[in-house]
């Protein structure tokens, strides 16, 4: 799986890239601030591990040159993370070895993923589903040292975003069902990660980055989570977009209430469908990985808003996408389990489930090579870095090419 990851786009290994806060946000404030400050350091409300050590340790290990290549395979090892938990895992869920390997295919070649690629900004949506993913394992099952690693992802995870304190209240559902010490302890594991977290917020007070606007349309929140966790699997993006495309001249849905509700009923015939499909799956698989699903996807929607307007484009199947990377890998795993099943009265759904589950491995496997996130016109950081040198005052072009970052050889900060 890691060679796959790479093999997907080898450019961003041979002529790595900043993308985004990488480049604009992190790089800058690493290059003036010690390694400890810049590990440390409280963007956009919360901290977030997965993308500031990475920052410090580019700016310290490599010239400028060559520092997106730290982020770069720093980013390629939290990628990783989900699969780790799948190929390590010794739950019941994945005792088949050819359900194992479909898992990790799922995951791989999980929909709309160019944008989440090999880059630290977006890592902590991977965590995140690592974490999710660690809900499936029976506390007794797993050795001392597993235990201990999974506390260690868990907090790592909560210290990289806020994302993964979605999951709470199945943690503490798992936890209170089992009484075991180890589902408690990775429950204390999030609360501590949660509060300091929720202090970082407090704390950032009037940090603009910290203000999203929470204007995110509720009529849409069905019809986008649909067409983007339900349907582009299935559809793949081009068609999903030609489908959201239609619905924009009826934007906002407040002012045209036929078109809301028609939306949403649409959407509840998908939904429902997907839960008559599922149902005979075991209580347990249902909770962890539906309810993650829903738990991820719905207040990721909300986190997601627009920061100024309501936005007429959640609807898109490549807009936000990052967002729903963990919570279609989830319901996708719960269309494995049905796909899967041995059990006699579920003979019709089970050929359901696989015929949809061999849909939505073609269609990734078709959209695996594409990357809608990348231009061969987009600027090579070691050219970038050439004309620096030559004028210091010139911007560094990050990527997209539209965002720059300034640094000044004088404020370079080796320090620890």
């Amino acid at each position: 799986m890691g060679l796959a990851i790479v093999l997907r786009r080898p450019r961003l290994l041979s002529a790595p890239r900043f993308w985004e806060e990488e480049g604009w946000s992190y790089l800058p404030f690493a290059w003036q601030h010690g390694f400890w400050e810049t590990s440390t350091r409280v963007f956009a409300g919360y901290i977030d591990l997965s993308a500031n050590i990475p920052s410090a340790l580019a700016v310290r290990l490599a010239p400028l040159e060559h520092a997106p290549l730290v982020t770069t395979l720093c980013a390629a090892l939290f990628q990783w993370a989900p699969y780790g938990v799948v190929v390590f895992s010794r739950a019941p869920f994945w005792s088949a070895p050819g359900k194992r390997f479909l898992g990790l295919l799922l995951v791989l070649t999980a929909p709309v993923t160019s944008e989440i690629w090999l880059n630290t900004t977006t890592s902590k949506f991977h965590l995140s589903l690592a974490a999710a993913l660690l809900l499936l394992e029976t506390p007794g099952a797993m050795t001392r040292l597993g235990g201990i690693l999974q506390g260690l992802l868990l907090a790592f995870v909560g210290l990289s975003s806020p994302v993964v304190l979605f999951l709470a209240p199945l943690f503490a559902w798992k936890a209170w069902r089992s009484r075991h010490p180890l589902d408690l302890a990775n429950l204390a594991v999030l609360g501590a990660v949660g509060s300091f977290q929720a202090f970082c917020l407090i704390g950032s007070g009037s940090d603009p980055a910290a203000s999203r606007g929470g204007t995110a349309d509720p009529l849409q929140l069905f019809p986008a989570l649909a067409n983007k966790c339900v349907l582009t699997p299935l559809l793949g993006s081009r068609a999903t977009a030609l489908l959201a495309d239609r619905c924009t001249g009826f934007l906002p849905l407040a002012q045209y209430p036929l078109a809301a509700v028609s939306l949403n009923l649409m959407a509840m015939v998908v939904f429902v469908s997907l839960s008559l499909l599922l149902r005979r799956a075991p209580l347990d698989r249902r909770v962890q990985l539906g309810g993650s699903a829903a738990l991820l996807a719905i207040f990721s929607y909300f986190a997601a808003a627009s920061v100024s307007v309501v936005d007429d484009r959640m609807l898109f199947p490549l807009w936000n996408a990052r967002y729903y990377f963990a919570p279609t890998c989830l319901l996708l795993l719960l269309l494995l389990e049905s796909a899967w099943s041995t059990d006699p009265l579920t003979a019709t759904r089970r050929q359901i489930a696989r015929v949809l589950l061999a849909l939505v491995l073609v269609q990734g496997a078709w959209g695996f090579k594409s990357f809608n996130w990348m231009n061969t016109d987009w600027p090579a950081w070691s050219d970038e870095v050439a004309a620096w040198r030559k004028a210091p005052e010139r911007p560094l072009r990050v990527w997209p090419p539209e965002k720059t970052v300034r640094l000044d050889p004088a404020e370079r900060n080796h320090g620890w």
